[in-house]
């Protein structure tokens, strides 16, 4: 059995993936029992999970004390990376949930308040940095809101961009007939001339004829990664023209089987798609929300599929993981 250390995570959302005892904490610090999160971590449905994720975030930071409390938990997500032995990681963070709960919207008025989320998301990051470690976050400008509400994030984002010193990018989370990708070119353009990176979230549920128009839409952006792509991947003209293209694709296995977009493993042949020479990591995505940390999920993949050398390979050469001997 391999011992993995020196891990890359380049798919985690933040507010997905922190510790399940200090979440329960926050409940009771709210006058909540810590129980009515638990039941939130049993569903069987993308939507379903869409709803514990949006009672938790406003319970954790649309509160008043908003800003201490992205630093606690950016604190509490630094404590998952040692022990995950992650040591580069670029992790997704969604301000503009909480500020849309805070508000019920997000106006002119509600600007503000999401740069100061920011800033704190910021100096949170600011605290858990260690020599020889490169950790940074992504402000996630979701496409599910409204039109205009992605035009003003960024702008909000702009103003405040000299001030942030952790920030690695944009993400673009959501999809699944919400506002296409390319009409988020604009942004993304302008966010590449400020020196970010632009990684967006596509091709996650099926059917396939709608992922693979978001795969077009992701390469039309020209995205630096993509966040699960799988629906399209399964589609073997589309998987060529991404192997030609370079792109790298964030895969999260346990996600999709905890969302139904898949039934099976079996479904993903990681060991083909190395094999073809497909850009690819293996991610565990929302680890407090889907059950697998990111080291379970390298491992039930190499278990899973026929050639686990040409996977584990693969991961070594991409430099996304270093194995520590055999056990």
């Amino acid at each position: 059995m391999n011992s993995f250390f020196g891990l890359t995570d380049w798919h985690v959302h933040v507010e997905g993936a922190l510790p399940r005892d200090f979440v329960r904490e926050c409940y009771a610090r709210r006058g909540r029992d810590p129980e009515d999160f638990d039941r939130l971590l049993h569903f069987d449905s993308f939507r379903g999970f869409l709803q514990g994720w949006w009672q938790t975030m406003g319970l954790l930071l649309a509160q008043p004390d908003f800003e201490e409390m992205a630093v606690s938990c950016a604190q509490a997500f630094g404590r998952r990376l040692e022990e995950q032995k992650i040591i580069r990681c670029e992790a997704h963070i969604s301000p503009i949930d909480a500020t849309y709960i805070a508000f019920d919207g997000f106006e002119e008025s509600a600007v503000s308040r999401y740069q100061d989320l920011i800033l704190a998301w910021d100096e949170g990051f600011a605290s858990i940095q260690k020599e020889g470690h490169e950790i940074r976050y992504l402000v996630d400008l979701v496409r599910n809101y409204p039109g205009p509400i992605a035009d003003l994030q960024w702008k909000a984002l702009q103003e405040i961009l000299p001030r942030l010193r952790y920030i690695a990018g944009v993400g673009v989370g959501g999809g699944h007939k919400a506002r296409r990708l390319n009409e988020l070119g604009p942004i993304l353009e302008s966010a590449r001339s400020e020196g970010l990176k632009t990684v967006v979230h596509a091709g996650e549920l099926p059917p396939q004829e709608l992922a693979l128009q978001e795969l077009e839409d992701a390469l039309s952006v020209k995205a630096h990664r993509v966040g699960h792509g799988i629906h399209a991947l399964m589609h073997e003209t589309f998987r060529k023209q991404a192997i030609q293209k370079g792109l790298f694709f964030e895969i999260c296995p346990g996600s999709n089987l905890a969302t139904g977009s898949i039934e099976s493993r079996d479904q993903l042949p990681l060991d083909d798609w190395a094999e073809e020479g497909l850009r690819f990591g293996i991610f565990a995505d929302d680890p407090l929300w889907f059950g697998t940390e990111i080291q379970d999920e390298i491992t039930l993949s190499l278990q899973n599929v026929k050639r686990p050398e040409v996977l584990r390979n693969h991961l070594v050469l991409q430099g996304l993981i270093a194995l520590d001997g055999e056990q």
